[in-house]
């Protein structure tokens, strides 16, 4: 399945394959809260917070403080990628 090649390649460039799954979710989604992430991604709820602060430390998602409460933002695939071949 092409999700599936997704998540591994994401998983190749060392994401975890919670932060993989969180990442395309919010490339489908966004902006996203937590429990949106954690439904639209099968992961639990409980393990989301952990994977959306580190993916944020790391800069890949971005925190956006809207009516809803906290909502997260991916970073583009495009600029994704880009960080990706300036490690190389």
């Amino acid at each position: 399945m092409v999700v599936n090649s997704l998540i591994e390649s994401l998983v190749d460039t060392g994401l975890t394959e919670y932060e993989a799954r969180t990442y395309l979710a919010l490339l489908r989604n966004n902006p996203a809260t937590a429990y949106e992430i954690a439904r639209s991604a099968g992961i639990p709820t409980a393990k989301v917070y952990g994977v959306v602060a580190r993916l944020s430390e790391r800069g890949i998602i971005s925190v956006s403080m809207q009516a809803g409460g906290r909502k997260y933002i991916p970073m583009e695939s495009a600029e994704f990628i880009e960080g990706l071949r300036g490690r190389v």
